[in-house]
This record gives C-alpha cells, structure tokens and sequence, in this order.
C-alpha cells in the first residue's frame, strides 16, 4: 500500500496550468491524491519516474503521443491514457496542434478493480470516452474545490467516484452487458469474510482460522480475497486498522496508546512503527499537525508533488 509522506497540500494556478495535488488522507476503498489541468505548447514532452499511484490523463483538444515501454500511441480529444503504478512512460504534444489534457491520481485497496472495470490495465493504457464533456465538468469542480475540510474531501472523492462511474459505464456498453462485476461480488464465502472483517478487525484475526470457518482452504481463501477485493487479507484488515487510527487521532483526545489499542495493538510501539511507515509521520505528530493549503503561481514550485 501507498505511503503519504506529506502533509502539506498543493495547489497551482496558472493560465495554461492548474493542478491540486497531495490530497490523499486515507487508504480506503478509493481516495484522490491529486488532480490537474493543462494546455501544453507544441512539441513538449513529459517524462514520467514509475509512480506511487494510479492516473488517467483525459484528451480535451489537440493530439499528442503516449509512450509506454516500445509501444506508441497517437491520440486525440476523446482520448485517454493511463499510468500505473511502478511504471514509467512519457507523452508528447503534437508540434502543429498541442493538446490540453487534464488528469486525476488516486489510490485506495479498490484502485486496482475499479481500474480493471474501466477496461485500463497494463497492457491497455489507453481508451476513448464518449463522456468527455461530463468528466472535464468534473475535474473543474475538483479543481475548484479546494476546502481541506471532511466535507471538501468527501466531495473531491465523490468526483472521483463519478469519473470513474462513466468510463465503467463506457466499457460496459461496449461489452453489451450491466451485469455486476463477478470480481467485484465474488464467491458468498468472500462476502461474509469481508463482513467479518468489518466488524472485528480490532481483534486478532487469524486466516487460516477464518478460511476453516468459511469452508475452504487458506490459500484458496487468500486468493479468491485477492481477486475479489483488490488487495490481501493482510492488507485489508492494516487499512481498516489505519484508518480507524486516523480518524481517532483527528477526531478524539484519545492517548496514542488508548487509540493503539482500540484498532488492535497491543503494543504502543508496534502500532507506532505501522503508522509511521504507512503516514511517514508518528500518531502523536499526525495528530498535532495543521493541514495547510499551500498555494504557487509556477508549476513545479510545489516541492512534495508527486507528479
């Protein structure tokens, strides 16, 4: 899972240019790390170092080309390419007609699956939208939405949520078909594992135990999980224990230790080295600190972007 090392959050204007980035307050299901805008000059292209997170960059005019590994593709507006995480590439602008793209980042333990039903993936960067003009509203309101409280970051993953909502939609008719994700169900054992879970994930939950209790075997257990969910066992119950932890170290007066062990640590000092590894920061100073929007008017000022 991912790791914010940053608390400060970023936002850039400029006539060409505009972007908010390092969002990210939680590792749950889905979650906006950043989100941005801009119209390039001719011929400039962008090289990417493998990322953190998962992207998608939108085609709003003009044409460029998308680089990943010896494959090349030339793209218009409708158009959109996507980045996965670990993965470097690099795009271009045409040299007689740029083009402006815009682009959401974001992570969670259902990035992966959410991805896959919009039809991206590895060996499928890039698609077409015929909701452009819904998804470029969207990112406008993101963009324009720039309030670090709950209600701004529900509604900024709200957004989100919708962007995505449209290119499943999208791919679902070109498959003919609205039935349910199977991945997204998957068998009935996993449902009420994952009920289970999101009941007692404060508790010592042993899954090899769970996997007897539900009928199957541990690794067919793990592996169903894995497909189902987007992620393992292991890291399902760490989010949920994270963020539990977040929420009572932002909303509570709670002693690190009493907030230690109402998420399942018996050990202050193990709960610390977890947080510190996931957050970057200790509890005690997660808790301390003020969130803080930082705004520049040169893109590339920001120093804790991601991008």
């Amino acid at each position: 899972m991912e790791t914010q090392k940053h608390t400060a959050t970023g936002y850039t204007e400029m006539e060409d240019y505009r972007c908010l980035e390092n969002l990210q307050r939680s590792l749950m299901d889905l979650c906006l790390v950043y989100c941005g805008r801009e119209k390039t000059r001719k011929g400039v292209e962008f090289k990417t170092l493998p990322r953190r997170h998962y992207s998608i960059h939108f085609v709003e005019s003009g044409k460029g080309v998308f680089h990943l590994g010896d494959r090349t593709y030339r793209l218009q507006k409708g158009d959109l390419f996507f980045i996965q995480p670990g993965v470097a590439c690099s795009y271009r602008a045409d040299a007689a007609d740029p083009w402006t793209y815009s682009w959401i980042g974001f992570t969670g333990i259902a990035a992966d699956r959410y991805v896959t039903r919009c039809g991206l993936g590895l060996n499928s960067p890039v698609s077409h939208t015929d909701s452009l003009d819904r998804i470029s509203a969207l990112i406008k309101k993101i963009l324009d939405s720039r309030s670090l409280s709950l209600s701004g970051e529900l509604f900024r993953d709200a957004c989100l949520m919708m962007i995505l909502s449209l290119l499943v939609e999208g791919q679902e008719k070109k498959a003919g078909s609205g039935d349910p994700d199977p991945e997204r169900s998957g068998p009935d054992y996993i449902q009420k594992a994952v009920v289970y879970i999101d009941d007692h994930f404060e508790k010592n939950i042993r899954i090899g135990e769970l996997a007897s209790f539900l009928g199957v075997s541990r690794s067919h257990f793990s592996s169903a999980f894995r497909k189902a969910v987007g992620c393992s066992v292991q890291e399902y119950i760490m989010s949920l224990r994270m963020n539990k932890a977040v929420s009572l170290l932002r909303e509570t007066s709670m002693p690190v230790g009493a907030v230690a062990a109402a998420v399942g640590y018996g050990d202050q000092l193990a709960f610390s080295r977890v947080f510190r590894k996931r957050y970057g920061v200790s509890p005690l100073h997660f808790r301390n600190q003020e969130r803080e929007l930082l705004v520049f008017s040169q893109k590339g000022d920001f120093k804790d972007s991601d991008l």
